[in-house]
């Protein structure tokens, strides 16, 4: 009749099967973002522990978290049901990208070097708001 709305009413217009697929989707990018906090605080944490006295390591710290991170994620470029794009070295790219490797990993050294002289609720506080000053 008139003023009907083909028999739907607006409260089930929200039970399409595209807002649940959507809903699927936020649910996995929240759960996404609380792991990566969690894993970010854990590291932080650890990073903390292991360069903290007696240890003065925080280069050869920064090698091994480098070469894990990249053994992770040589093994994820082969797995199957893979989301990792296949690793292959490229000579060329590498050479190109060698400049900015530098410069990332005295980045992760003078982080690490930071935290091992501030406290962590410093350190975590000045890392967030890195991200507002630069923007």
């Amino acid at each position: 009749g008139p003023g009907s709305s083909g028999g739907r009413s607006p409260a089930s217009e929200g039970s399409t099967p595209g807002s649940a697929r959507r809903l699927g989707l936020r649910a996995r990018q929240l759960s996404a973002v609380a792991a990566y906090w969690k894993i970010s605080i854990s590291w932080v944490f650890v990073n903390k522990g292991v360069l903290s006295p007696p240890y003065h390591l925080p280069l050869l710290v920064t090698a091994l978290q480098s070469a894990v991170a990249l053994a992770v994620l040589a093994v994820f470029s082969r797995l199957p049901a893979r989301q990792v794009p296949r690793l292959e070295l490229q000579w060329g790219v590498a050479r190109q990208m060698l400049p900015l490797g530098m410069a990332f990993a005295v980045m992760i050294a003078c982080s690490n070097l930071c935290l091992r002289e501030v406290e962590v609720s410093f350190y975590q506080i000045a890392r967030s708001l890195t991200l507002f000053l630069n923007v």
